[in-house]
């Protein structure tokens, strides 16, 4: 048998999870690899103020504002499905491109 939530349950997410959700949204935006993430401000107090840093490699010709953009909208929608924070800011460093690897340089793998 299951628990049933109560008003007086205490319903978390680790710290760990949301890094995963902000991680996961690369793959709603084509070509970003995410590295570091960052959550700045005090997450165990509720409504507390949060602010999401991270770095990320772009694919070579994407553009790189709209990308970043992009990224910031999927992690915003991730985090308001699935938490209650209070996200006030989503920064985007692009700190790398990458390109893809030639057919070539996939086959001698």
């Amino acid at each position: 048998m299951h628990p049933t939530a109560t008003s007086t349950a205490d319903l978390a997410i680790t710290e760990g999870a949301i890094r995963g959700l902000i991680r996961a949204a690369e793959a709603d935006v084509d070509g970003v690899i995410t590295g570091r993430c960052r959550l700045d401000g005090d997450l165990a107090e509720v409504g507390a103020p949060i602010t999401v840093q991270v770095d990320v490699s772009v694919l070579w010709g994407q553009p790189i504002p709209e990308t970043a953009s992009r990224l910031r909208e999927a992690i915003a929608k991730r985090l308001a499905v699935h938490t209650d924070l209070n996200v006030v800011g989503i920064d985007v460093a692009i700190h790398d491109v990458h390109r893809l690897p030639s057919a070539a340089e996939e086959d001698s793998r």
